[in-house]
């Protein structure tokens, strides 16, 4: 068994560890040869047993954490964006996006998420929904949109 499949069952619950034990490094290597790439979600909950949301927990527990010194697209760092003069503001501000983000639908909740909650690509949040990244860039257009609304009521 190699080094990453060990680190992969080390964060799953116990309960979780036996069924994609199962699957194995090796059965997981034969299952990207057959297919000529890397497995969907579908196809990785088929041969595991695991639901595609217990495989999307898991892929997120084992991605690693994102600096607070890390830059983003705006320049600005995530340690940056924490600190305000007025912590209540701040924290008034998270309450109403999170209310927000629980009122979107399944899928658009899910992206935006993954995208920015979980810094994930639209590549890595396309895998994990089983969608096209096409997909993946509507749904955040519209989570997005649903979002501007709602705050702005």
């Amino acid at each position: 068994m190699d080094a990453s499949w060990e680190s992969f069952l080390g964060v799953l619950p116990p309960w979780m560890r036996g069924q994609v034990d199962d699957l194995g490094a090796g059965s997981l290597r034969q299952l990207r040869l057959r297919l000529g790439r890397e497995p969907v979600l579908s196809e990785l909950s088929e041969a595991s047993g695991l639901t595609p949301e217990e495989i999307a927990q898991v892929e997120i527990a084992t991605d690693t954490p994102e600096s607070l010194q890390r830059e983003t697209a705006d320049g600005l760092t995530l340690e940056g964006m924490l600190g305000t003069d007025a912590p209540e503001e701040g924290m008034v501000e998270r309450i109403a996006l999170r209310e927000s983000i629980d009122q979107l639908p399944e899928k658009e909740r899910m992206t935006i998420l993954l995208r920015y909650f979980k810094g994930l690509t639209q590549e890595q949040t396309a895998r994990i929904l089983g969608v096209s990244q096409v997909q993946v860039s509507r749904l955040e257009r519209r989570g997005l949109k649903r979002l501007r609304e709602f705050l702005s009521l």
